[in-house]
């Protein structure tokens, strides 16, 4: 794709810009070109410090939205301040020179993947219909080009998913066999000993199970089969039951499990699912958080809304991890020994949104992490109406 920018200049243009869809919905560049090394300098400038507003009448996020070709063959300097972000941008863009302008979609069906932008800086050289059918041509090939790189890396990662989970559901497999073998060779008066082995061998089966479960809605979340079986949940009963499940593998973990919800937040939600959003916070803030107290808080958020809170006091999420970590195969770097394979926030998002939710954490380095889940509230009387199953889209 850098390579293709490269060769928009300076036969087409003077300047070329690829911006490209991240999973988080933001515009970023990736790729910049310009017929001047130095303009090229405060081009990347821009396009890092500056990223394009959504809320511009002309420009990069106009043709996200309409999938269409933008082409203003006669950018006046009126023009260009209206599409930029304050004044530091539009002097870095008068120093580029901006004499007209032309952004095509990257389009594959129906979806958007990203903006070409051409730019020409010479008043005399205008970018014209003719170039504007060029360059779609040429962004349809390099759509589908990057469409394809998708899935070769989504169908990647599914091959090393298969692997690591091998490996996972290995570890806890092999204890348990181990651990059962022991206690079959022990004798009745080692009763304390067969207690101890049976309670950890429980344990790893409790691992086991936390995986194969977030496989299990990991493949129905991707073949978009995962159902939702909802009736009238309260909250705070559940998140009860889940913490009272951890008890003790907090004590093991050192961590002090303190546990605070209000009463009657009842909603229709789809109680195993929600139990597993539960369970994987819960988990994670045990993980990371081993040593410190750990803190599970249900309260109203709103009228309609419940809000739960999972907190640890552990190593925090770096600010530009954020994001990222809700996403499939994200993997947190400050999580060290923890990391698994990013999975279990993927999928605990995934539910949430199923239930018409939302969730964020809120973190900062060595000052541990926050994870608030917000959920609709049933509305009065809505336990007489009983819908069928809710198919869920990935």
């Amino acid at each position: 794709m850098a390579e293709l920018t490269r060769i928009m200049v300076p036969e087409v243009a003077d300047a070329c810009l690829l911006y490209l869809l991240t999973a988080s919905g933001d515009l970023w560049p990736r790729a910049v070109a310009h017929a001047m090394p130095e303009k090229e300098a405060w081009l990347w400038d821009a396009a890092r410090r500056f990223p394009p507003p959504p809320e511009s009448p002309w420009g990069i996020w106009q043709v996200m939205r309409t999938g269409r070709s933008e082409l203003k063959s006669d950018v006046s300097p009126e023009t260009l301040a209206r599409g930029l972000v304050g004044p530091e941008h539009l002097s870095l863009m008068e120093k580029v020179g901006v004499r007209s302008y032309l952004g095509v979609p990257l389009r594959v069906g129906r979806q958007t993947r990203g903006v070409f932008v051409l730019l020409t800086s010479a008043p005399e050289r205008r970018l014209t219909v003719t170039d504007q059918v060029f360059v779609e041509e040429v962004a349809g090939r390099a759509a589908l080009a990057l469409d394809n790189a998708r899935l070769w890396s989504e169908a990647q990662d599914a091959v090393e998913l298969i692997g690591v989970a091998a490996h996972d559901l290995g570890n806890p497999l092999n204890t348990l066999q181990l651990l059962l073998r022991r206690l079959q060779r022990m004798e009745l008066a080692e009763e304390q000993k067969a207690r101890d082995g049976l309670a950890a061998a429980l344990k790893q089966t409790q691992r086991l199970g936390q995986l194969l479960h977030n496989l299990l809605d990991l493949s129905r979340l991707s073949s978009g089969k995962l159902m939702l079986d909802v009736a009238p949940v309260d909250l705070s009963d559940l998140a009860h039951e889940v913490v009272e499940r951890f008890a003790e593998q907090a004590a093991e973990a050192g961590c002090k499990l303190e546990f605070g919800a209000e009463l009657g937040l009842v909603g229709r939600w789809d109680r195993l699912r929600l139990d597993r959003v539960v369970t994987n916070l819960l988990s994670n803030a045990l993980k990371f958080g081993r040593g410190r107290p750990v803190e599970v808080r249900v309260e109203h958020a709103g009228v309609a809304r419940a809000r739960l809170c999972v907190r640890d006091r552990g190593v925090g999420i770096a600010p530009e991890a954020q994001r990222r970590i809700f996403e499939r195969f994200e993997r947190e770097p400050s999580g060290g020994q923890h990391a698994g394979f990013g999975l279990g926030l993927y999928i605990v998002r995934q539910l949430v949104e199923a239930h018409g939710g939302t969730i964020r954490v809120e973190s900062a380095p060595s000052e541990g992490a926050t994870f608030i889940v917000e959920l609709p509230l049933m509305l009065l009387g809505s336990e007489l109406r009983e819908p069928p199953d809710i198919p869920l889209h990935s």
